[in-house]
């Protein structure tokens, strides 16, 4: 009898325990897998989200390349000027070819550009050609290699990578005339800052530049530039539309550039989920012990394990948002923030916007080195973000341009332009004596350009006209800043 008792009561403790140990182990794995597959959810939507914004950066970084060879065409003897006809004399060929020359030295110096020329059917060349890319054509064919390129037939444009082997140049090509072809260059290290979403993810994340074959044109995994996409993730990444894809191995995220090739970020999903398996393996242990035990550490780990995860979230997220470099907004988190700002504006309100851009940047790149580029780029946020108040909202555009909107509602238009006016003199005040020794050295110093706006008027319709009032600046000596006031009745 008293087996028999012993025995029940055995059973009874080893039943009530394992029922115990498996409530347990559902109870707190119902939450890990609900924050595994959150974790998971969040890091395709902050993928795709930074995904969307290097591509963007990327777009305006390609878009200026594109731009600065339509510049070109402003002066009419660059595109009529054909060397293959023969009544040029020679002195005449030298007078036309150093006239392109000096177009091409006044737009080339906003770019940092490797090569910048125009190159023609019969050998001749006229601009900056770096000597490494001259020495590969010793035997001629520069001109017929470069016309392969042109894959947008409508404009006579293309964009390519590769040549000869070299994989540290994009080249833009843009047809001049039947016999000539405008050439641009630059290293693509340049685009390097672009190719970052998270600090604390950015050795697990792999974001590749790609062509319509998969090639990698760039990447922040320096071995598999040149190379063929990996199959699994090339099979995950849409060419035609940009997508979030994954499969049990991978997330994949896809966003096709404006000149055709693609931005294909992706991270392993065991780098995810190796995230929850030490927590996992102290449930276990923990569940082994008693009831009570397992309880009380369920719900600590679950506040362990959300408390981390809460914080690399916000920290995905602000790096989604802010220039990582100058630490204030980035262009699409800014324009985000403008438009939200504008869209609660009663009529009448005025506003404002500041367009920002330092002269002779490039002397500093070229003389001093990017990395001491990047210190005047983080100093020039800093300045901003001390003269910020609550009422101005700043983001780094691109490069070297920053851009400042002002929320002016609660004044008057004379009230409005003036505080733009001290504003503005007081940035260049500050500049000129916190950058005094790269001004006197480089020339460097700020060209702005001001807009009050005192009507409902939209993001993009501000942004072009300060964006025009700051090249009027640049255009008209530098060092200085336009002003433009803007006033209309509501339709």
């Amino acid at each position: 009898m008293e087996n028999n008792y012993k025995s029940l009561r055995f059973r009874v403790i080893l039943l009530f325990s394992l029922i115990i140990f498996l409530l347990t182990i559902f109870i707190t794995a119902v939450p890990l897998r609900r924050s595994l597959d959150s974790l998971r959810t969040s890091f395709s939507d902050l993928m795709t989200s930074g995904t969307g914004q290097l591509g963007s950066n990327l777009d305006e970084n390609f878009e200026w390349v594109e731009k600065t060879a339509s510049l070109m065409f402003a002066d009419p003897i660059v595109y009529e000027y054909d060397p293959m006809k023969g009544y040029y004399t020679d002195y005449h060929k030298l007078q036309i070819e150093k006239q392109i020359y000096e177009s091409i030295e006044q737009l080339g110096i906003m770019g940092n550009y490797v090569d910048f020329g125009v190159i023609y059917s019969n050998g001749d060349r006229v601009g900056w050609i770096s000597e490494n890319l001259a020495s590969s054509y010793i035997n001629g064919g520069m001109y017929d290699d470069f016309a392969s390129c042109i894959t947008n037939e409508t404009d006579g444009s293309g964009w390519s990578f590769g040549h000869n082997g070299n994989y540290d140049k994009f080249y833009y090509v843009k047809r001049v005339n039947e016999h000539a072809l405008i050439m641009i260059s630059f290293y693509s290290s340049e685009i390097d800052e672009y190719f970052r979403i998270s600090d604390k993810v950015s050795d697990e994340i792999t974001i590749s530049l790609v062509d319509d074959n998969d090639e990698v044109l760039y990447s922040n995994d320096d071995l598999t530039i040149g190379m063929k996409l990996d199959r699994e993730i090339a099979n995950l990444a849409s060419k035609d539309t940009d997508s979030t894809k994954f499969d049990k191995n991978h997330i994949v995220t896809t966003c096709r550039c404006k000149n055709g090739w693609r931005l294909v970020c992706s991270i392993p999903q065991e780098i995810i989920n190796s995230r929850t398996v030490r927590v996992q393996h102290f449930t276990l242990i923990f569940a082994a012990l008693s009831c009570i035990v397992f309880l009380i550490i369920a719900n600590l780990l679950y506040f362990r394990l959300s408390r981390p995860f809460e914080g690399m979230m916000t920290d995905l997220n602000r790096q989604a948002n802010y220039d990582s470099l100058s630490n204030v907004l980035n262009k699409g988190a800014f324009e985000a923030e403008s438009k939200k700002h504008i869209e609660r504006l009663k009529s009448g309100d005025c506003i404002g916007f500041l367009m920002i851009d330092m002269d002779n940047f490039k002397q500093i790149n070229d003389n001093l080195g990017h990395e001491y580029g990047d210190e005047v780029i983080q100093r020039l946020g800093g300045l901003l973000r001390e003269m910020s108040s609550n009422d101005n909202t700043i983001g780094r555009l691109g490069g070297d341009e920053f851009a400042v909107y002002f929320d002016l509602s609660k004044v008057s238009i004379v009230s409005a332009e003036r505080q733009m006016h001290d504003y503005v003199d007081q940035l260049i005040y500050n500049f000129s004596a916190k950058f005094s020794e790269e001004h006197r050295r480089f020339g460097l110093s700020l060209s702005c350009g001001a807009v009050v706006a005192a009507y409902s008027v939209d993001y993009d319709e501000l942004y072009r006209q300060a964006d025009d009032t700051m090249y009027q600046s640049k255009r008209t000596g530098k060092n200085k800043a336009t002003y433009k006031l803007i006033v209309k009745e509501n339709d």
